[in-house]
């Protein structure tokens, strides 16, 4: 509301409350997002600093020593920072940073935003505004903002790897408590035309957006990026190859299939056998996937053909898993299983657990097609608790439409909300991934001969309605009565 808009900023509320008399409260909310301007006007007799919420934070301003002054310019560039982030940014040492944030928090010119008062630091956004106003006022704002944004791209670059492997949860959480900084340094890149950097860090995040269900957000940033021509080549392959796996988890994967050969010819021309080979990989996964089994199979050896000369056990590990997945899409289940297997040993050695989540629900489309449907189930329910403890989202709606499947035949009302609940994860997220190509019947289908219309409608209807926390705990529901950990093999992950 109005309130939250201007911090509880008591002058700010009194002049808005004048400004009332000519918007209606829609119109004054749209309009405070240049509320320096828009707030001036106060009582006739105020004293002079509080005629305007311009002046009265100038007024705070200009009691400020001139290195105050300077800090407080600065910090307007984050959106939330720590102590470490402050010093790099704005070039100050330990002690600087300390005694400056220490002065600025003493005048009430930032806050704790921490948990507990940790040593997690913001700004009011109107002080903010006014912040920043300065800064762009004084010629500053391009150097701090650049600082600013390579700051959380060096950030970005130290939890890229640690996303697929046992410092995942931190990762994630770091990332998630810095995301309007990456935004804002993602927007500084696009406003600079400065795409290497956009792209550093945008290209890195992919599997966050995936993870976290913001695969539209992830994309947008990407596709925005790409559009200049004059990105380097190793940075416009990092860019393509982390929208071809974005692309690949909204199921669009002939697009993704294109991104995918582009980078594949940057990796080529700058001499990155390790990113030709992940890149072939992934157009494997996405190849069978599109239905193209026998590009996958054939796709899948090139790249293990390059990591053979490679230290690259993970990757290797990847490789296998594409060439398993392209032969149980060809029919070959005999051949098929057993590699998965030994891809999901290699998952679980490098503490992917994401990846060993999907691979390890290959194992209930195994045992779908073998006809034990309980037995599929009990694997699936396994996979998605894991994928929800994870915290990952998309791979949690993908593993909740399995479940939803596999109870269908025996529980099909409580199947179709699951399916239900799915749907509007992946409707938020931006996408997800099918069953289809699996020869797995949807969770609707199957329970449209049990159901009447209606009855299907309002099923869907009440999953759709339902968290993630809600659907898992529906989900538990279906649990058989002697329940065993799934331990063995995969469905794909993929996405590079």
């Amino acid at each position: 509301g109005i309130v939250n808009r201007l911090d509880g900023l008591p002058l700010a509320i009194e002049l808005a409350a004048a400004r009332a008399k000519l918007f209606g409260p829609d119109e004054l909310l749209k309009r405070l997002d240049r509320r320096m301007d828009l707030l001036t006007g106060g009582p006739s007799d105020a004293e002079d600093h509080h005629r305007t919420l311009r002046d009265a934070i100038a007024w705070s301003y200009e009691l400020l020593e001139p290195s105050e002054q300077e800090l407080l310019r600065s910090l307007g560039v984050f959106r939330g920072f720590t102590l470490e982030a402050a010093g790099v940014v704005t070039g100050s040492s330990d002690l600087e940073i300390l005694e400056g944030v220490d002065s600025l928090l003493s005048k009430s010119l930032i806050y704790h935003s921490g948990e507990d008062g940790g040593a997690r630091f913001a700004m009011l956004e109107t002080l903010r505004d006014f912040a920043l106003e300065q800064l762009a006022g004084c010629g500053g704002w391009e150097a701090v903002a650049r600082e600013h944004a390579r700051y959380f791209a060096n950030m970005v670059i130290d939890c890229e790897l640690q996303l697929t492997g046992e410092e995942r949860r931190a990762a994630m959480d770091r990332l998630a408590g810095e995301l309007d900084n990456i935004r804002s340094s993602l927007g500084y890149a696009l406003d600079t035309a400065d795409p290497d950097l956009g792209l550093d860090i945008a290209g890195r995040m992919w599997r966050f957006w995936e993870c976290t269900g913001q695969i539209a957000e992830g994309r947008q940033w990407l596709e925005s990026l790409l559009v200049h021509p004059d990105a380097s080549r190793p940075h416009r392959a990092r860019g393509l190859t982390g929208l071809a796996g974005l692309l690949y988890w909204q199921a669009e994967f002939r697009e993704a299939e294109k991104r995918y050969g582009e980078a594949l010819g940057l990796y080529k021309a700058v001499g990155d056998r390790r990113g030709e080979a992940d890149t072939l990989t992934s157009m494997s996964m996405t190849a069978s996937w599109a239905g193209d089994p026998d590009s996958g199979d054939r796709l899948a050896d090139d790249a293990r053909s390059i990591l053979d000369g490679l230290d690259a056990i993970d990757e290797a590990g990847m490789a296998v898993m594409a060439k398993a997945f392209a032969l149980q899409l060809k029919g070959d289940f005999a051949a098929s299983r057993p590699m998965w297997e030994a891809a999901l040993a290699v998952s679980r050695q490098s503490g992917n657990r994401d990846l060993v989540t999907s691979q390890v629900m290959s194992s209930a489309v195994f045992e779908y097609h073998a006809g034990n449907t309980e037995e599929a189930l009990r694997i699936a329910l396994a996979a998605f608790e894991e994928a929800v403890d994870a915290q990952n989202v998309s791979l949690a709606a993908w593993m909740l439409d399995f479940v939803a499947a596999y109870a269908a035949p025996a529980a099909p009302e409580v199947a179709v909300r699951l399916a239900g609940a799915a749907y509007a994860i992946r409707q938020v997220a931006g996408g997800g991934m099918p069953l289809e190509p699996l020869g797995i019947e949807d969770a609707r289908s199957i329970a449209s001969g049990v159901l009447s219309p209606q009855q299907l409608d309002d099923a869907w209807d009440a999953g759709r309605k339902l968290s993630l926390e809600a659907a898992a705990a529906l989900a538990v529901q279906l649990q058989p009565a002697t329940t065993t950990k799934a331990t063995t093999t995969p469905v794909p992950n993929g996405g590079g």
